[in-house]
This record gives structure tokens, C-alpha cells and sequence, in this order.
């Protein structure tokens, strides 16, 4: 049961770090829906922190499975 909650954490993680890489990518080439300065600023810290998040979880996840 605890090895189905890790690998749930580090699907989570993976899907944390892909939607931190996309919002930095769609903030960074302008492509928001907002063209205010620090709309973009904001989801650009919000994606790189949330790509931050879900590769520390998944490194996380990845060294706990391999510890059995």
C-alpha cells in the first residue's frame, strides 16, 4: 500500500513539474492572456516555483522507492 502512495506522489510530482514548465514557457513568450507586465512576472515565479516543487517531490519519491 505505502509503495502505490509514493508512486501516486511521484505522478503528482510529474505533473507539478510539466505545468510549472509550461506556464514558464507561455509566460515567457508572451503568449498569457494577459499582456500586463506583472501578470507575466507573477506566473513566471509561479511556474518555476511549481517546477521546483513537483522535480524536488519526484527525486523525493524516486529515492524512497529505491530504499526498500
Amino acid at each position: 500500500m505505502r509503495t502505490v502512495v509514493v508512486i501516486f506522489y511521484v505522478f503528482l510530482g510529474l505533473i507539478l513539474g510539466i505545468t510549472g514548465v509550461l506556464i514558464s514557457w507561455l509566460s515567457n513568450t508572451g503568449m498569457l492572456f494577459s499582456d500586463n507586465i506583472l501578470f507575466r512576472l507573477v506566473f513566471l515565479i509561479l511556474g518555476i516555483f511549481l517546477l521546483l516543487l513537483g522535480s524536488h517531490i519526484v527525486i523525493a519519491g524516486i529515492s524512497s522507492l529505491r530504499s526498500r
